[in-house]
């Protein structure tokens, strides 16, 4: 039955569906409510054409995952299921026509679902709005604590660098050491100030938390380093996007800079065409100049 178009089989106390059900390729409705179904065959994905699904009075404890592959689906019934999670972002990044889901009313013991799941019961009619509306919620106050968990030091400093490029750090810190006698407000971090006997680690990612520049001395070494990847740059840049904080790459010595996605949208301070290794010491101090004037224009903006 190739050319099915509706199919309904509600109360026939069905407990599966076989998995030649991808044969209806042309199937645009679907009722399978009031039965005893528990999950649908993984072939159940292949249903391209699916457009209205009624779940309902069965007995799904999970959300079928096999629907999210469905990209044509624009109304769902799930009224009535002993549903332990409801996996809202999920729904909403995948099914992305999604335009009508009910949930009223549910006979399941309120202890063992969803607790969102069962408050969405109680509720009648189309409820794709609360289930977007509730997304987007959680989205700002998971922004909002990331801000409020750690608030930046306006003035704190943080050099990432890997170990073999240390002299390179060394470079930095003499230039930046002129606005100390300044009297410049600031602090300087960076992995030499943690101190015989601390947590480097939790040191470190305390310090970063706290940053408001930071300064990236990339070489190939600082983009092989595993550490300077999976723990200093995602909170760098996390910190970037939600607190605002200033990334500075600087390229000293050649390598993929360019290449990197996530780095090269971020403004270095030299042509990664001409990595400071490359220059005479002059031309290194200029550029190490041209740093420190950076840091001077932030330090006075704040």
């Amino acid at each position: 039955m190739k050319k099915l178009k509706v199919l309904n089989v509600n109360r026939n106390k069905i407990k599966s569906l076989p998995k030649q059900i991808q044969q209806l390729e042309n199937l645009k409705i679907l009722l399978i409510a009031n039965n005893e179904i528990s999950n649908l065959p993984s072939t159940f994905s292949n249903l391209r054409n699916l457009k209205e699904l009624n779940l309902s009075h069965n007995n799904f404890k999970i959300f079928p995952k096999e629907l999210y592959d469905i990209k044509t689906l624009q109304k769902i019934w799930i009224n009535d299921l002993p549903l332990k999670k409801l996996p809202r972002k999920e729904i909403i990044e995948n099914l992305i026509n999604l335009n009508s889901i009910y949930c009223f009313g549910n006979k399941q013991d309120s202890k063992s679902l969803d607790p969102f799941y069962f408050q969405l019961t109680k509720l009648k009619g189309n409820l794709i709005n609360e289930l977007k509306t509730i997304e987007i919620i959680e989205l700002k106050k998971t922004k909002t604590t990331l801000k409020k968990e750690t608030k930046i030091m306006k003035n704190q400093i943080f050099i990432s660098y890997s170990h073999e490029d240390r002299i390179w750090l060394e470079k930095v810190q003499i230039h930046l050491k002129a606005l100390e006698h300044e009297e410049y407000n600031f602090d300087l971090w960076d992995d030499t100030k943690i101190k015989t006997g601390d947590k480097w680690k939790q040191e470190i990612e305390k310090a970063l938390e706290k940053a408001s520049i930071a300064i990236l001395l990339i070489s190939a070494n600082f983009l092989a380093s595993d550490f300077i990847k999976n723990d200093e740059l995602p909170t760098l840049l996390r910190n970037a996007e939600l607190k605002g904080t200033r990334i500075l790459p600087v390229i000293i010595k050649p390598c993929i800079f360019s290449r990197i996605k996530n780095l090269s949208t971020f403004q270095a301070l030299n042509n990664p065409e001409k990595a400071l290794s490359d220059l005479t010491d002059s031309e290194v101090d200029k550029e190490m100049v041209k740093l420190t004037l950076n840091i001077l224009e932030i330090l006075e903006s704040n």
